[in-house]
């Protein structure tokens, strides 16, 4: 009786250690799956992050509208970056402002060049530096000028600049433009930090033009 009763004790709890470890499995699984399916899903989300705003599209521009800029606090002009969009996109001057919100790209296709936007250009990139006087806007001469109206950019140009900044910065919103006093604007503070100028000094001016340029709602 006594070899039947240890006998019948050891089959009830090795079935029950079979039955939790099978439990236990089965949640294992359940937790695994879940995992990826979160995984998954991140992924769906961060690819909807990639918002590429080229605003010499009228579509574009009104998209813009809803989605309001925050302030900038941070800027940062990256030159090893403009030239490797000029390779890949075969592009001729440009500029790329990196800041704590967004990216920025200022795309030459020639529109300077052309009679009348030449000077324009010109004298925009010489003065106005609001480290020795009121700067562009604090003159009142930048909120005059037209920030907008911009020759369109080839679609493979800005898919090639999309491409390759969302594949380096997967969730940022990058803003482009070919607007010739926007890339004059731009490429004079890429040589002002190429001289060793604080950005600092051209964050409240940035940040104006960016709402110029890029309109929208406030």
């Amino acid at each position: 009786m006594k070899k039947f009763t240890m006998y019948t004790m050891m089959a009830v709890a090795f079935w029950t250690l079979t039955g939790c470890s099978s439990w236990d499995g089965i949640h294992a699984k359940k937790a695994s799956v879940s995992i990826q399916s979160t995984g998954l899903a991140d992924k769906s989300e961060n690819d909807q992050k990639h918002t590429v705003l080229d605003m010499s599209s009228p579509s574009q521009q009104a998209k813009a509208q809803d989605d309001p800029q925050p302030r900038i606090s941070y800027l940062s002009m990256n030159r090893e970056l403009a030239d490797q969009l000029m390779q890949v996109a075969h592009l001729g001057s440009t500029a790329v402002a990196m800041t704590d919100k967004h990216i920025y790209v200022a795309v030459d296709l020639g529109e300077a060049k052309e009679k009348g936007a030449d000077q324009t250009a010109k004298d925009l990139s010489k003065t106005n530096d609001p480290a020795k006087e009121a700067g562009l806007f604090g003159s009142g001469k930048g909120a005059q000028m037209d920030w907008v109206t911009a020759k369109p950019i080839p679609t493979e140009t800005s898919q090639a600049i999309r491409h390759m900044l969302t594949r380096i910065y997967p969730d940022s919103t990058v803003f482009m433009s070919s607007n010739p006093l926007f890339v004059s604007r731009m490429m004079y503070y890429d040589m002002q930090q190429r001289n060793n100028k604080r950005m600092e000094t051209y964050l409240n001016e940035f940040n104006t033009m960016v709402q110029y340029a890029f309109p929208v709602s406030q």
